[in-house]
């Protein structure tokens, strides 16, 4: 009862900043009804002597619960994927050279690594350039502001002495 609640709330006040947190929440919450269901049910089944139902049920929850967990287990696989692919294939690299020396994955998996490395220096340069033009243009935006504020501060003190004299 209390998840049902939660479910309510949460899908009409959107606890989370991120849209994906949201709907995995959403989600999550209705596999776990689903799932606390199907095990009253198996419960049922066990105390009346049907285990095959029993037995399908006990199934279906564990499928039910794999596909809780997949997008959480996608979202870890792939940032490890980004974080340590080149790693992976150098490893490998080591490996195809000792067992097969004259393979041409070795050259294919060193192309890729090589063409992984200028991806992300290139990306790298990039930001460095972006963060520099920006820092130089927020100076720059700085400079025109004071500038801007110093001609409006000597405008009204000509005009006060403008009006004095004219008194």
């Amino acid at each position: 009862m209390c998840l049902m609640i939660y479910q309510v709330i949460t899908s009409s006040y959107l606890p989370y900043i991120y849209p994906k947190l949201n709907k995995l929440d959403l989600s999550s919450g209705q596999f776990c009804s689903i799932a606390i269901f199907l095990a009253a049910v198996q419960y049922i089944c066990e105390q009346q002597g049907d285990q095959i139902l029993a037995q399908i049920l006990q199934i279906l929850i564990a499928l039910i619960c794999f596909r809780f967990s997949f997008p959480y287990l996608f979202d870890i696989i792939s940032a490890y994927y980004k974080k340590y692919k080149e790693n992976f294939l150098t490893y490998l690299i080591i490996i195809l050279k000792k067992l097969f020396p004259q393979s041409s994955l070795i050259w294919k998996f060193n192309d890729i690594i090589d063409q992984w490395r200028q991806k992300n220096s290139r990306i790298d340069r990039n930001f460095k350039q972006l963060r520099k033009l920006t820092i130089s243009k927020k100076r720059q935006e700085k400079k025109e502001q004071q500038q801007i504020y110093t001609t409006l501060s000597l405008n009204k003190v000509g005009e006060a002495k403008l009006k004095l004299l004219k008194q």
